[in-house]
């Protein structure tokens, strides 16, 4: 079962047993004057999930103190950098095996990678 809450007071019941992924609708810009992103989050929930995370905006919103909000922010591009590069390691991993034994393309292929 699933509740959805809004804040305009109207609800929503599903007996549905399937849980469907969802995220709050948002549209983004490049920040007029301190250089931020903007991003108005809508009162709309979209199908599927979020291509990404907004905690940083949320907290921009809350008015987090800006060195705190630096601090996060490079934290996160780090994990985004290190997922990234686990993702490629495996897709390269998996053409390896497509390739077969030629280890001489795959060193290539990874350097290649590793430059995105």
């Amino acid at each position: 079962m699933r509740f959805t809450a809004t804040k305009k007071g109207h609800s929503r019941r599903d007996d549905s047993n399937t849980a469907e992924p969802q995220h709050q609708d948002s549209a983004q810009d490049a920040g007029q004057f301190d250089g931020d992103e903007e991003i108005t989050f809508l009162y709309e929930v979209g199908e599927g999930v979020a291509h990404r995370s907004y905690g940083l905006n949320v907290a921009r919103l809350a008015r987090i103190p800006r060195r705190v909000l630096d601090i996060a922010a490079r934290k996160s591009q780090q994990l985004e950098d290190e997922t990234k590069k686990r993702r490629l390691g495996g897709a390269a991993k998996l053409l390896a095996n497509v390739l077969g034994d030629s280890s001489d393309q795959l060193d290539h292929l990874i350097s290649s990678i590793e430059q995105l």
